[in-house]
């Protein structure tokens, strides 16, 4: 069962990923160029995360942690396929490994994103498929201070005897 557009911009920014631009849009057309990756998670005895950029291809075991995904970051700038950039190499590991978290918290079978764009500053996702085998645990997050029996809340004001209009 495929995610729905809905379901993947929620998983997205559960996972401090940056929402899919829709096709034919001026920012999709901003979002173009750059360096273009591809990466696939898929399952076997255990779950791989493969990244290819320009044909060279570098795999590490999911979930990753931020040694392995810089590691895999690395095998591409000594290929003198990434600049030579701390901030950029920091952001790339650190996309990697909110993908790995992504791949594992939602029980998928496979992800796969065959359009990243990376740039010096920020990346772009064109198209993230996740194909999960399980139920959906999509449920709603509660606002931080849900629980607090004690807080008084502005939007509470006048629904009680306690606070009138």
């Amino acid at each position: 069962m495929k995610l729905t557009r809905s379901e993947l911009d929620e998983l997205m920014a559960r996972h401090g990923l940056a929402p899919l631009i829709p096709g034919g849009t001026d920012a999709s057309e901003a979002a173009r160029g750059g360096i273009l990756a591809t990466v696939d998670i898929a399952p076997g005895e255990v779950a791989l995360m493969r990244v290819g950029i320009e044909g060279v291809t570098a795999t590490g075991r999911c979930p990753l942690d931020f040694v392995h995904a810089s590691g895999i970051v690395e095998e591409f700038r000594e290929g003198r396929l990434l600049p030579h950039d701390t901030s950029f190499q920091h952001m790339f590991a650190h996309l990697l490994m909110k993908l790995s978290e992504l791949y594992v918290a939602s029980g998928a079978n496979m992800l796969s994103i065959s359009e990243l764009h990376l740039h010096p500053a920020s990346y772009h996702i064109e198209d993230l498929a996740i194909d999960g085998a399980g139920p959906r645990r999509l449920a709603r997050r509660l606002e931080p201070d849900s629980h607090d029996r004690r807080a008084v809340f502005s939007h509470r004001h006048g629904d009680s005897v306690k606070f009138p209009k």
